[in-house]
């Protein structure tokens, strides 16, 4: 959140008092003071909020097609791992010089969401999800 608030300020036209810069520790008490109903886990996550400046869905949506192209050329198993598809994921965001890129773990659990009928031994998703 303290990049996307940098990067805010940087693209603001308004006089701003501040360079940008904000601690978690002050983006915490901000949301928790202002928004008290939103969950935070481990003063870290915080949940089911959107932002206009990035959407972590459609970026992965978006790289989805790298990751099939890498898939086919690369890979020629029946599964490949949560790992890798990260590690493509990753790929697609630097060579599409994206600037904020998910964490493994957001990443991960929107797998298991988003490919549920394909995910076998907990970690690998099966190839067939390409056609």
């Amino acid at each position: 959140m303290s990049s996307l608030f940098k990067l805010w300020a940087k693209q603001t036209n308004e006089q701003l008092m501040t360079n940008g810069n904000i601690s978690e520790e002050n983006i915490l008490k901000i949301l928790k003071h202002f928004f008290p109903t939103v969950e935070i886990i481990e003063d870290k996550f915080v949940l089911d909020v959107t932002c206009c400046m990035w959407n972590k869905i459609n970026d992965i949506n978006n790289s989805f097609e790298y990751i099939k192209e890498q898939i086919k050329t690369e890979h020629k198993l029946a599964l490949i791992s949560f790992d890798d598809a990260y590690n493509y994921y990753y790929k697609y965001c630097n060579s599409n010089s994206l600037k904020f890129i998910v964490s493994k773990r957001f990443f991960e659990k929107y797998l298991y969401y988003k490919l549920s009928d394909h995910v076998v031994y907990e970690k690998f998703i099966e190839t067939e999800w390409l056609i």
